[in-house]
């Protein structure tokens, strides 16, 4: 719940990242540092996994890679995350490093959820509903 909290609540409000922090106290004994490195190898890496993999997959198909998405309503639950139905996150475990993959397919019902709960923040130099029209203006007030 905290990550959904922070992290997710901020990618849903159009965020473009996270800072986090702590006290060298994480590292301050090799137990600390292992349970510090099992969280971000378990729920953390796939948290930031999943809500990372979603905003991109929304930036890609709603706002044609111009732009992020935002809440429509910002008051709502909504969360960029991807659909249980259609994804699947695990760890490649025949890897050293174990990393966290992503399978999966975004389906004509999931990209009409995004449609209903999220809009395009346009990147400079686009606009329109889905960031599709190039702007006319470079951002720079004229002379």
């Amino acid at each position: 719940e905290d990550l959904v909290n922070t992290i997710g609540e901020s990618a849903a409000l159009g965020v473009a990242g996270v800072a986090l922090w702590g006290s060298m106290q994480y590292a301050s004994t090799k137990d600390s540092c292992e349970a510090v490195k099992q969280y971000i190898n378990g729920a953390f890496g796939h948290y930031i996994v999943n809500v990372t993999y979603a905003a991109k997959l929304c930036s890609e198909e709603l706002c044609k890679k111009n732009g992020r998405c935002i809440r429509k309503n910002s008051d709502s639950y909504d969360y960029l995350h991807l659909p249980p139905q259609s994804f699947q996150i695990s760890v490649d475990k025949s890897k050293t490093d174990k990393k966290v993959i992503v399978q999966g397919n975004l389906k004509q019902e999931d990209i009409d959820a995004m449609k209903d709960k999220f809009v395009c923040q346009c990147y400079q130099g686009w606009e329109g509903i889905f960031c599709e029209i190039p702007s006319s203006t470079d951002g720079c007030p004229s002379n």
